[in-house]
């Protein structure tokens, strides 16, 4: 099948990429006391079925089960049968096939039913999407840490603009003029999994950095600081930031 093909049927499918949203599965069955519903991952959606990873329910091709999907004030239920299973390095993903599904599906699929908030999640899981799509040399466990680095980036951003909210400025490295954290602290890529954060350290008049480097095997995550100091979690990390930053903050 062509490039321009895939793209064509890619398209035709309109497969909202998901990830990150509550989803609950069960078993089917007749008896009165139904099993109870395990939280899922989510992978993305379509108007005839979607994908999801589970490593506590063992299920078989073609095993029908019941979900409930909730994306912010829409709730998605219904029934389907399992159409296809992979199990990777890291996780079992399914591909599921709807038989019933409430009529809330179609207002996911229309953009004007969505809020702002919605379609800002949605964006941005497309654009992971994306990238890990084109990611051909990358092993599950290389998407995996690139996935952790990606978190990391943006908890990092996020925890600099709220700063910047509640009135935290920090100096230039070139003019004495006082910025917004968000700006004052350059935040980089490296290689190997690291990022580099890297500002200016009003105490010693020297520009100040430190390093991030994410540490992952099949079950945890560890984040280290400094090539010394090791997370097992990124509010740790923001943690070091904060008091590295001390001597640099001022108050408006």
């Amino acid at each position: 099948m062509s490039t321009q093909n895939k793209l064509i049927n890619r398209r035709h499918d309109q497969r909202l990429p998901l990830q990150g949203l509550e989803l609950k599965i069960r078993k089917t069955g007749f008896n009165h006391n139904p099993p109870a519903y395990h939280l899922c991952r989510s992978i993305d959606l379509s108007l005839n079925g979607l994908a999801f990873a589970n490593d506590e329910l063992t299920l078989k091709v073609p095993e029908k089960i019941e979900f409930i999907l909730n994306l912010e004030e829409h709730e998605i239920k219904g029934n389907g049968v399992i159409c296809n299973k992979r199990t990777s390095q890291n996780e079992t993903q399914y591909g599921l096939m709807f038989l019933n599904v409430t009529p809330e599906i179609s207002r996911v699929f229309d953009n004007d039913q969505l809020s702002t908030h919605e379609l800002e999640h949605l964006t941005i899981n497309l654009a992971e999407q994306f990238v890990f799509s084109n990611i051909k040399t990358s092993t599950p466990l290389d998407k995996l840490i690139l996935k952790r680095q990606q978190q990391l980036f943006d908890a990092c951003r996020c925890y600099l603009v709220r700063l910047g909210e509640m009135g935290v400025r920090m100096p230039d490295m070139n003019t004495e003029v006082l910025l917004l954290p968000g700006k004052a602290v350059k935040i980089f890529r490296t290689p190997a999994q690291t990022l580099l954060l890297r500002w200016h350290n009003e105490a010693n008049a020297n520009a100040q950095e430190m390093t991030i480097a994410i540490q992952q095997n099949s079950l945890d995550t560890c984040f280290m600081v400094d090539e010394k100091k090791a997370c097992h979690n990124i509010l740790q990390v923001l943690e070091i930031l904060g008091d590295k930053l001390q001597p640099s903050i001022h108050f408006i």
